[in-house]
């Protein structure tokens, strides 16, 4: 863990899904660029192995912990939430997966993350070191790196052969591996997002940032949305995206519909690997997109301030509605809401129209049905 200053951790919670062991109110402070190290006993027996002993953790010449916690994480897999004094949710741990995605219950070997990278099944990898140090205080030896900087960084999903003795390699640098997330999304826009002129559905956007450190080609790299309703997909142009560089892309450019009632965002890498996809509830608000907080790293929010292209805020002030062209009007009606809704509202040869089946009576007693496939109640407008 990293911070710009010494990070008091007073109230903030290491725990895992509600009603679930640890749940551990941690303690002290984490200087900048350090590390907090936690261990599963008592305060008369702590151990990194499985099964608790007699050893008191780490050999103190090798490493210090700072802080026990008891009960102990299941072997087969759970997940992991860091929690801020608000208990807002500031990381993750295995939150896609019902198993572990890493790690090894053979010999123990910790389960790492690649580097500052979102949350997901690609971002930990098993512990592979045949040189670590860190001794626990029998003098076993540990297979992970508690305390210091990940073995992991950077590297591939699997270690890379030992080149034949006969031949001697040359030196080169790690290849930097890059990573790329969605970032922001606008489901229901109530602004001219793309500057085109007239607010309508081509304002939506879906944002992607690469959050390094490697350049990264977009070539056939995918946006899509389930269920797609039969749009298909968006294949992304060529072009290479910087470390932390952000580019957001309209529905005028991608023609896929992001349903105001709710569905899932999904990017999918040249491979053909699902690299992240979110999904959203109904879109309640015009201009209330979903954005991660921190950029690309931190978790997701609604409520977001729209900055296609720029970071991530809560907060803004939406500009003014643009002379739309004659006989236009701006929708603010959900695209969930009936077409003779839309037409009664939203189009000028429709603005004004007043039918006893869609609205209310004296007697309160009409009532028109509206399709909802999402909901398995009957849903009416009276």
């Amino acid at each position: 863990a990293t911070s710009v200053n010494m990070n008091n951790l007073s109230e903030w919670v290491l725990s895992g899904p509600s009603g679930y062991y640890p749940n551990v109110i941690l303690t002290g402070v984490i200087p900048a660029k350090g590390y907090y190290l936690l261990v599963h006993g008592s305060s008369d027996q702590a151990t990194i192995t499985p099964t608790p002993g007699p050893c008191i953790v780490f050999n103190p010449t090798d490493v210090t912990y700072d802080q026990i916690f008891a009960g102990g994480l299941y072997s087969y897999g759970q997940t992991l939430y860091l929690k801020d004094p608000n208990n807002f949710t500031m990381d993750t741990a295995n939150l896609y997966s019902a198993k572990w995605p890493a790690g090894s219950t053979t010999n123990h070997a910790s389960m790492e993350r690649r580097g500052v990278v979102p949350d997901s099944s690609d971002a930990w990898i098993t512990y592979a070191d045949t040189t670590g140090t860190v001794r626990d205080c029998d003098g076993n030896r540990v297979f992970g790196t508690p305390k210091n900087q990940n073995w992991s960084w950077g590297k591939a999903q699997t270690p890379s052969p030992t080149p034949a003795p006969t031949k001697k390699p040359t030196p080169r640098p790690p290849t930097p591996f890059a990573h790329v997330v969605i970032n922001e999304f606008l489901p229901r826009p109530g602004f001219d997002w793309n500057n085109d002129g007239t607010v309508n559905d081509y304002d939506e956007f879906i944002e992607v940032e690469n959050l390094g450190p490697g350049i990264v080609d977009l070539t056939n790299w995918k946006l899509d949305v389930m269920p797609n309703n039969g749009i298909g997909s968006f294949i992304l142009p060529s072009r290479k995206l910087n470390p932390n560089d952000r580019v957001a892309f309209f529905g005028s450019t991608t023609q896929l519909l992001l349903e105001d009632s709710g569905e899932t965002v999904r990017l999918t890498s040249s491979t053909g690997v699902i690299q992240d996809a979110f999904t959203y509830p109904p879109a309640l608000q015009p201009d209330d997109s979903w954005c991660r907080i921190r950029d690309g790293i931190g978790q997701w929010r609604d409520g977001c301030f729209p900055t296609p292209g720029l970071e991530n805020t809560l907060s803004g002030i939406i500009p003014p509605l643009p002379s739309q062209p004659a006989g236009e009007i701006a929708c603010q009606l959900p695209d969930s809401a009936p077409d003779e809704f839309r037409l009664a509202e939203c189009s000028s040869f429709g603005a004004g129209i007043w039918n006893q089946q869609y609205w209310d009576e004296l007697s309160g007693q009409n009532e028109y049905a509206v399709p909802d496939p999402k909901n398995k109640w009957g849903t009416f407008i009276q």
